[in-house]
């Protein structure tokens, strides 16, 4: 799973981007102390209740790296699609 870095960013082309929250034990050893926290904190998350914070680019990140076989892939935006159905270059403003 750390290979996934699942609180960490996409890399997305935004700037504004933050990090996300997926506690692992340590994260609850440390807020809760080790070994204090209860089966009802594991049940919300079962559910998808509690602390985690992923951001809907990271949970389509997620799926992505399951799909095609465990590469980590960055998402880009992309601004249009050409006529030939590939991206095409961000247009261009005029003033």
């Amino acid at each position: 799973m750390s290979k996934l870095e699942l609180s960490g960013r996409t890399g997305i082309d935004l700037p504004q981007e933050r990090r996300g929250l997926f506690p692992d034990q340590a994260w609850y050893d440390r807020r809760f102390g080790t070994g204090r926290w209860s089966r009802g904190i594991i049940l919300n998350l079962a559910i998808g209740q509690g602390e985690v914070t992923l951001t809907p680019v990271k949970l389509v990140q997620l799926v992505a790296f399951i799909a095609n076989g465990g590469t980590l892939w960055r998402p880009h935006l992309i601004r249009s699609i050409g006529s030939n159905g590939l991206p095409g270059p961000a247009p261009r403003t005029t003033r």
